[in-house]
């Protein structure tokens, strides 16, 4: 017969106990498969795993993976839980991603195929909502893939969308209005009124506050509870691209001119203008309460120090080959960007050498 057979024996007496039988083809693809992944599972088994392998519960996630999938700019990027994230691009559609194994595993469908996923704000465990150039929020529980629901009002692209409580968000919109949403009856509480541009961005400072900025250099604070406008925060003279929140004293924004501006919440004035990159910043996001990372069109991203105050560039992560447009954080050592080069990388921070 062509056949083979492994003999297992026992610990104790070396004695056979099992006795598994299999055709010679069978036996040589099993060698195959146990040699090219020999060198990986005495790593594991030996708990000796290098720097291009990070413990993400019980699974291992490469660093610096990169997922492919999207055939255009990837617009928007968000954590659904430790192993998965939505990506929003062209085609009004947004991917699920399996980040053990690096696939997409879901496309949710329901925009017009011919806009882009501008924006995506996680609600609760179950449903995330969009925002797209066909000036549609969407709601969606991306379990099922099912739009469950779509908001209707905005006259221009939706730019921002960002949860203000259990059952509120509020939207930015090429309009130039902000609006303030209720979640359970799906209509427009509030229309916020001032910017006289696109707005671009948006942050919640606490149970009262948002901020938001314009391409026209202007950022707005509001009471969105009763609409009224409060402050304006000058000293950008171009786009306001991305807003953060750093802590309660403190917001951060970036800029088409490559600049990140550091604001004190009480005075209203600029603390720090940082410009450490060469072209427009898109996009930040803070990690660990201690580092503020930025991507910019000038295709690299920058890991600043906040804890010291001095917001030195201590990082600079290379490899995208085209601007990085959103950034996501995915744990306390690692991060998720978005790119014009139609890709997504995860990136360890903490292991990763300076460039």
């Amino acid at each position: 017969m062509n056949n083979s057979r492994i003999v297992i024996n026992s610990r104790s007496n070396n004695q056979p106990i099992l006795f598994v039988r299999f055709k010679k083809k069978t036996l040589i693809l099993l060698y195959k498969i146990l040699r090219k992944y020999a060198s990986v599972l005495k790593q594991i088994m030996n708990k000796k795993l290098n720097n291009s392998i990070l413990k993400v519960s019980s699974y291992e996630i490469v660093t610096e993976k990169t997922l492919k999938g999207h055939n255009n700019i990837v617009k928007s990027l968000l954590k659904i839980n430790i192993n998965q994230i939505a990506s929003g691009s062209d085609g009004g559609s947004i991917k699920i991603w399996d980040l053990v194994t690096g696939n997409c595993i879901k496309t949710l469908t329901g925009h017009k195929t011919s806009y882009y996923i501008f924006c995506l704000e996680k609600l609760n465990k179950n449903q995330v909502a969009s925002g797209s150039d066909d000036s549609l929020i969407k709601i969606w529980n991306f379990f099922s893939g099912r739009c469950i629901s779509t908001l209707i009002g905005h006259a221009g692209y939706v730019s921002s969308i960002v949860k203000l409580n259990d059952n509120k968000i509020a939207s930015g919109s090429a309009d130039k209005t902000i609006k303030i949403w209720d979640l359970w009856t799906r209509k427009c509480l509030i229309t916020l009124i001032g910017h006289t541009k696109k707005v671009l961005s948006l942050t919640k400072l606490n149970e009262n506050e948002i901020a938001s900025g314009s391409n026209y250099g202007s950022i707005k604070i509001w009471n969105f509870l009763t609409g009224k406008f409060l402050h304006n925060l000058n000293g950008h003279t171009s786009s306001i691209n991305c807003l953060i929140k750093l802590n309660w004293l403190q917001i951060a924004s970036g800029s088409d001119h490559g600049e990140i501006k550091i604001w004190d919440l009480i005075s209203w004035e600029c603390n720090k203008t940082i410009s450490y990159h060469t072209n427009y910043v898109l996009c930040l996001v803070k990690i660990n309460d201690n580092k503020l990372i930025s991507g910019s069109a000038d295709n690299t991203i920058k890991v600043m120090d906040i804890q010291s105050g001095s917001y030195n560039c201590i990082k600079t992560l290379n490899g995208h080959s085209n601007s990085v447009t959103c950034l996501i954080e995915l744990n306390d050592n690692q991060i998720v960007s978005g790119s014009a080069d139609n890709t997504i990388k995860i990136w360890d921070i903490k292991n990763r050498k300076n460039i």
